[in-house]
């Protein structure tokens, strides 16, 4: 993990209140993980004083050298109102790659990918890393979930990776109106996959966890939850365990990506 002075490549707006955030990093992020996560602070901003934690949406490369990475993310709160207004070689205190990410066995050629909102984030990190090793995945779904259809956010970026994409929205404004959990269930009951990925809302995590539960099916979920320090020094990110007894898990350092059997939501 690195503490740096990282600079903006580029603060664009995407869509709705998200946007993508490119920082010129340390080349080691070569060896990041997807479904790991970097932690910002402003610096000069004394609110909030805690930093904040992103998943790394890509790796920002030239000619296969890693100069950066990006991050995408959504205006919810102070801190993030006061990053969409950062501007490019403005500085940013980023810390990472931080945490566990992702595993997917050699041996999975049916992948199906759930996310909610910004959870979409770590996914495309998680393709782009597959494509890149040649993986063999031979059928790879992703089940798109939004409030409205400014909430979809990266289909068409999905599609171009040739992942086939899925789109519901609550209230019907694109794709079917329904929960995404509502066609994952339909896919993974007729043609079960190898592993099953999440990200998103833990509502939507807790459901998601039930379907692989009822089909057997394998799965590993990305917690979205606050992880102010990112070493499980202060102790606020605490998960609770499945087995009776055992100590609690820290998303930061044992997470944030889980299998879904070890963890209560």
């Amino acid at each position: 993990m690195f503490l740096e002075d990282a600079s903006v490549l580029w603060n664009t707006h995407v869509q709705s209140d998200y946007y993508r955030l490119g920082l010129r990093c340390h080349a080691r992020y070569r060896h990041a993980i997807p479904g790991q996560f970097v932690s910002l602070h402003l610096p000069g901003q004394k609110s909030p004083l805690l930093r904040r934690p992103f998943s790394i949406h890509r790796l920002v490369e030239t000619d296969g050298a890693v100069q950066g990475i990006e991050i995408l993310y959504k205006v919810v709160g102070e801190f993030t109102q006061t990053l969409a207004g950062v501007g490019t070689d403005d500085v940013i205190s980023l810390f990472g790659p931080l945490g566990n990410g992702f595993s997917i066995p050699v041996d999975v050629r049916r992948l199906y990918l759930a996310a909610g909102g910004v959870g979409v984030a770590p996914m495309m990190f998680l393709i782009r890393q597959l494509k890149k090793n040649n993986r063999e995945i031979t059928r790879c779904s992703l089940f798109l979930g939004g409030r409205t259809r400014e909430e979809v956010i990266g289909e068409s970026d999905f599609s171009a990776l040739g992942v086939s994409v899925h789109v519901t929205t609550d209230d019907g404004s694109y794709g079917d109106q329904c929960l995404l959990t509502t066609p994952l269930e339909a896919a993974v009951q007729n043609d079960p996959p190898d592993l099953l990925i999440a990200c998103g809302p833990k509502g939507m995590l807790a459901c998601v966890a039930g379907i692989a539960e009822r089909y057997q099916v394998k799965c590993q979920m990305s917690l979205e939850t606050m992880m102010a320090c990112g070493m499980g020094v202060c102790l606020g990110c605490a998960v609770a365990p499945s087995e009776i007894g055992s100590p609690y898990f820290h998303a930061c350092i044992d997470g944030p990506v889980f299998d879904s059997q070890t963890i209560v939501l």
